[in-house]
């Protein structure tokens, strides 16, 4: 109670600052429905899409500062993040399925790494974004691992001029960043970089002690460097993109509090180019986009005689096309081929690869004026494990034009067996199927706009289910994956977000809760007790509150999250506690002399609470970051 009580003091002093501040335009105060987004492949309104979308726009990034790219998903979306500390991995649970089950992609690529099939959100400079769109569709749109759904990144660009910036926080936190960029009528350019680094050796109860002893963390220390580079030209009828990102982190693996690693360490270093050629004839859209990708993970702890080192290659090609036939009739496609290649001492150094294909067929039909249709089929074709087939529809009816908006979706997902799950020495199982799956939900977008009141509510259920789930079991005294999971999750999402616009201020309030049910379906093995209970690490309930005030030279956000209590044994016996973290920031822009500067200062977990998202795994307490900016 006392925590409410301060966090309502805090809003209400926010509300005073930032009203008394000058006037600013108001001009993109709402402008999410109007982007297109491609959630199934096909680019339409939000409010037009037949599955769920949440989005992250730059103004809120911009206010959570150089954040970890887990903390703004964890402020801002109804995903739950399995958070190992600062230093430690952050994966992605959504909608109750497993962390290889979502993926991440950058420029339409995917990022997840093919020895453990996911993505550690730490590695992922949060600096550079400029925008996230997390969404529902399913394997016939993007493919192996989408059982969850998947989650698009922006990185910034499209700037011209230049910008630097300086932050120093907490725990020895440093980060460091510059861009510049020019742009004409036909091509751009744009240059990013960005160095972060903290020691993270911040106190924390050994409650594995006792009495509980107050102990600093160690070897938690991170830094991480990253340099992008970006380019666009455009002709009469085509346009040609490229990129080059490099990134490079460095950190301590600490371990769990009752058996700390006080020398392990890992090494993640990327180099990925993109090249983007797109054309228009007529009524047709083509082009041509490549990806080439060659990251290495290295993770070496001398205390229990670890060294793995390995180094992925991946190449890809794809061929898009788009063909408008009519307003009503619009046929997407897409050729996929791609080459995937491991070395690593974890295999003997002996190298593993996986050729791909696929095509897919993602149209676009109104067989009426208000109903849009979404029908989708592909198929994949491995070099590893054969063909896998998936399909599914959509559908989207205006029930109130520009309005009200209901929606369905249902398909098909499979998900291919990693690298990890084929080839590890004595343990690899050649024979594993692909995980299988399907997926619906149905729910409502509605837009209401009022005199300087505008209402965004987007509410659905949703029913998502697994198997020959793959799952690494004892046999003997060794460990072997087999296709034996099964997972049924259900539940449902509701998101709010209130917007009041005045001459001097723009508020906004956003608030999402989620109940998901995610258990086991059917027994693995004789006498499983597991059956029917709650997966581990995964909350029932969730619930996400966040102001944010707009107001000239003003702008600042209190995000509060609550996550509900969680099970840490499969028998459900053993639960971790529910917690709740506040994160807050405010910042002050100005421009002098044609030189805009500002400074923000963050403060997450603002009322020092002290709690754990994995057991063992301690979070930091109060921490604050400030940040010094310029742009000429």
């Amino acid at each position: 109670m006392k925590h409410f009580r301060a966090l309502c003091i805090l809003i209400a002093v926010l509300s005073v600052i930032t009203t008394q501040a000058h006037t600013q335009s108001l001009t993109d105060t709402l402008r999410l429905d109007d982007i297109l987004i491609e959630a199934t492949r096909v680019p339409e309104p939000r409010k037009n899409q037949p599955v769920q979308v949440q989005l992250i726009d730059s103004l809120q990034i911009s206010l959570s500062g150089p954040a970890s790219l887990a903390n703004i998903l964890e402020n801002h979306t109804g995903l739950f993040i399995r958070n190992y500390g600062p230093s430690g991995a952050s994966t992605i649970s959504q909608r109750g399925m497993l962390a290889h089950q979502t993926q991440i992609y950058w420029k339409g690529f995917n990022l997840n790494h093919p020895m453990l099939g996911l993505f550690d959100l730490n590695t992922f400079p949060a600096g550079m974004l400029s925008g996230i769109e997390i969404n529902s569709a399913g394997s016939s749109v993007h493919g192996s691992g989408n059982m969850g759904g998947s989650i698009q990144l922006s990185t910034d660009e499209g700037f011209s001029g230049a910008a630097v910036s300086q932050s120093a926080g907490s725990y020895g936190r440093y980060s460091s960043s510059a861009r510049a960029g020019a742009a004409s009528d036909k091509w751009e350019l744009n240059v990013q970089a960005m160095l972060d680094q903290s020691e993270n050796d911040f106190h924390y109860g050994d409650r594995t002690r006792f009495p509980v002893e107050d102990r600093r963390r160690s070897n938690n220390q991170v830094e991480t460097q990253s340099l992008l580079v970006n380019g666009l030209k455009t002709f009469s009828n085509s346009e040609f993109s490229s990129g080059l990102w490099y990134g490079h982190t460095d950190r301590g693996v600490p371990g769990p509090m009752q058996s700390l690693t006080q020398q392990a360490t890992q090494e993640d270093e990327f180099a990925r180019w993109y090249g983007n050629y797109q054309v228009q004839m007529g009524g047709v859209q083509t082009g041509i986009k490549s990806f080439l990708n060659r990251q290495e993970l290295n993770f070496i702890d001398p205390q229990n005689g670890i060294n793995s080192i390995s180094t992925n290659m991946t190449g890809l090609l794809e061929v898009p096309g788009r063909y408008v036939i009519s307003d009503d009739i619009q046929i997407n496609g897409l050729i996929t081929t791609s080459q995937s290649s491991i070395n690593s001492t974890a295999y003997n150094d002996v190298d593993q690869s996986r050729s791909h294909f696929s095509a897919q067929l993602n149209p676009l039909i109104r067989p009426i004026n208000r109903l849009r249709l979404y029908p989708s089929a592909r198929i994949d074709q491995y070099s590893d494990f054969g063909t896998a087939i998936s399909y599914a529809l959509g559908a989207n009816y205006a029930l109130i034009p520009e309005n009200l908006h209901w929606r369905f979706y249902a398909g098909t997902d499979f998900n291919a067996p990693t690298f990890n799950d084929l080839f590890w020495p004595e343990s690899g199982n050649p024979d594993l199927k692909p995980e299988e799956g399907w997926k619906a939900e149905t729910g409502f977008y509605s837009s209401m706009h009022y005199s300087g009141i505008v209402q965004q509510t987007d509410a659905q259920v949703f029913i998502n289910r697994l198997k020959n789930g793959i799952q690494w079991l004892a046999l003997g005294s060794n460990y072997r994956p087999q296709n034996i999971r099964e997972i049924q999750s259900q539940g449902f999402e509701i998101q709010s977000n209130t917007t009041l616009l005045h001459d001097l201020f723009r508020l906004k309030v956003s608030q999402l809760v989620s109940g998901t049910w995610a258990t086991y379906g059917k027994p693995r093995f004789p006498g499983d007790q597991a059956t029917g209970n709650q997966l581990v690490h995964t909350p029932r309930w969730q619930y996400r509150l966040t102001f944010s005030l707009f107001s000239g030279p003003v702008n600042s956000m209190v995000a509060y999250r609550r996550v509900g209590e969680r099970f840490t044994d499969e028998n459900n016996i053993s639960t971790i506690d529910a917690y709740s973290a506040v994160d807050f920031s405010i910042s002050y822009n100005l421009e002098i002399l044609g030189i805009r500067s500002g400074i923000r200062w963050n403060i997450n977990n603002l009322l020092d609470s002290s709690y754990e998202v994995i057991p063992f795994y301690p979070i930091p307490g109060r921490n604050h970051l400030v940040t010094l900016k310029f742009n000429i």
